[in-house]
């Protein structure tokens, strides 16, 4: 797993993106867990459509439950950005 300093830039950006949806400004770090932060299913559907207009790189809802926090995203975004198309 990447660490933070690894993916900062997206990591900050998915941290930016939890913080909205979750109504939670400076309450998110790269390990917080969207779900144990307020997330739902419902929710997590508003993530991967922000994530995926922000990024630019296709990031599902199985994602999300399989990779909660910031960093873990990061890790999925960052490896589909450079995977050849």
């Amino acid at each position: 797993m990447a660490t933070t300093t690894e993916h900062g830039p997206v990591v900050a950006d998915i941290i930016g993106i939890f913080a909205d949806i979750l109504d939670a400004d400076g309450e998110i770090s790269p390990d917080s867990d969207f779900f144990e932060s307020g997330g739902n299913s419902v929710l997590a559907g508003v993530l991967v459509a922000k994530l995926q207009n922000a990024l630019q790189v296709k990031v599902t809802i199985r994602d999300v439950f399989a990779a909660s926090t910031p960093v873990q995203l990061a890790d999925i975004v960052v490896a589909r950005a450079a995977a050849p198309r």
